[in-house]
């Protein structure tokens, strides 16, 4: 999920159910992935997590894995 970032969680969730249709089940993310700067560290997880606020049955349908460790 490396550079999965923005503010329109409906066009995130359409790409998550395309991702979906072509057969993706593992979503690889971190608490580092975003746009490639430092001001924006953990983007991809909080956009993730609106995802999930606004479709949690969506979260049933992977496997999620994250990693952690980089001081922000």
């Amino acid at each position: 999920m490396w550079r999965f970032r923005g503010t329109d969680v409906a066009a995130a969730r359409a790409l998550v159910e395309a991702a979906f249709d072509a057969g993706v089940t593992l979503f690889d993310t971190a608490d580092i992935y975003g746009p490639d700067n430092d001001e924006e560290f953990g983007a991809a997880e909080a956009l993730l997590g609106r995802v999930f606020a606004e479709a949690p049955e969506l979260r049933d349908k992977m496997v999620l894995a994250s990693k952690g460790g980089i001081r922000m």
